[in-house]
C-alpha cells in the first residue's frame, strides 16, 4: 500500500505539472490570438489607410487635369489675343507704310512738278496752266 501512495502521489505530481504546463499553454495560446487578432485589426487599418489614399490620389490626379486643362484653354485663349493684337499691328504697320510710300510718291511728283516749273520758267512757258491742272487734279 505504501508503493500504491507513493505512485499515486507520483501521478499527482505528474497531473499537477501537466495542469501547470496546460495552463501556460492556455495563457501562451491566449496570447497568441490576441496577438493574432492585433495583428488582423492593423492589417485591417492598413487596407482602410490604403483605400483612403487611393481614393485621395484618384481625387488629386482629376484636380491635376483639370488645372491642366483650364490652364492650356487660358494659354489658347492668351495666344489668341496675342496673335489677334500682332495681326492687328501688322495691319497697321502696313496701313502706315503705306502712307509713307504715297507720301514719298507724292514727294517725287512734287519734285517734278519743280523741275516743270524750273523748265517753264526758263523757256518762258506758261506756268499758270500747270497750276491749274495741279488745282484740278487735287480736287478731284
Amino acid at each position: 500500500m505504501h508503493q500504491a501512495d507513493d505512485e499515486l502521489r507520483r501521478e499527482l505530481t505528474k497531473l499537477r505539472t501537466h495542469e501547470a504546463m496546460l495552463q501556460q499553454l492556455h495563457t501562451q495560446v491566449r496570447q497568441q490570438e490576441m496577438l493574432g487578432q492585433s495583428v488582423q485589426d492593423q492589417a485591417s487599418a492598413l487596407r482602410k489607410a490604403a483605400t483612403q489614399q487611393e481614393s485621395d490620389l484618384r481625387s488629386l490626379k482629376a484636380m491635376v487635369e483639370e488645372n491642366r486643362m483650364t490652364h492650356e484653354r487660358k494659354l489658347d485663349s492668351l495666344k489668341r489675343e496675342v496673335q489677334h493684337g500682332a495681326d492687328e499691328l501688322l495691319t497697321e504697320l502696313r496701313q502706315v507704310t503705306e502712307r509713307l510710300n504715297m507720301q514719298k510718291t507724292d514727294r517725287k511728283a512734287l519734285a517734278s512738278m519743280l523741275i516743270e516749273v524750273a523748265t517753264r520758267l526758263e523757256t518762258g512757258g506758261n506756268v499758270a496752266s500747270l497750276f491749274e491742272g495741279l488745282t484740278s487734279s487735287t480736287q478731284e
